[in-house]
């Protein structure tokens, strides 16, 4: 047995030697219980992967939203044609479509869900906050200027209150 693997993370092959090699380590040394567990936390279930991707498009819907004033067909059309230049696990939204029609009909369903449901509501404003700092604060004011300004400035001033 190696007492080191090495491996090139640019080769997706190399990769899989690498992990088939710390597998084989680990089962060696303590077990295929431990294997199974070590690599069932690693990686997010389908569920998971579908709850972030709802919220990535979420957080972008109300960036744009905010930023634009784009409503949920336009940003809809918008995601889809991006869609479409992405490969399918960098898509957005939960199916990754390029079919405007239906990624209207998902961003609705998320909206609908966020307008019911208040603490998905506050997980969605909380993790696009972490991605654009200024929406939190556009939902709650309705001046263009201020929101204007806090769109120019927003990223900045995070910055200098986090130190």
């Amino acid at each position: 047995m190696p007492s080191h693997i090495s491996f090139d993370p640019d080769d997706p092959d190399d990769c899989k030697r690498a992990i088939d090699e710390l597998k084989e380590v680990i089962w060696t040394s303590y077990g295929a219980a431990a294997v199974r567990g070590l690599f069932a936390d690693a990686t997010p279930s389908r569920r998971e992967v579908k709850a972030d991707k709802s919220a990535f498009l979420l957080a972008d819907y109300l960036h744009d939203h905010k930023l634009h004033g784009w409503g949920v067909k336009r940003c809809a059309k918008d995601f889809a044609n991006t869609n479409k230049r992405l490969p399918r696990e960098w898509r957005v939204g939960p199916s990754g479509s390029t079919d405007p029609g239906a990624m209207e009909k998902q961003l609705s369903r998320l909206i609908k869900r966020m307008g019911k449901d208040r603490a998905y509501r506050e997980f969605i404003e909380n993790y696009a906050a972490e991605r654009y700092l200024p929406v939190k604060v556009l939902i709650m004011c309705n001046d263009p200027l201020f929101q204007k300004f806090i769109l120019e400035e927003g990223p900045r001033l995070a910055r200098t209150f986090q130190t």
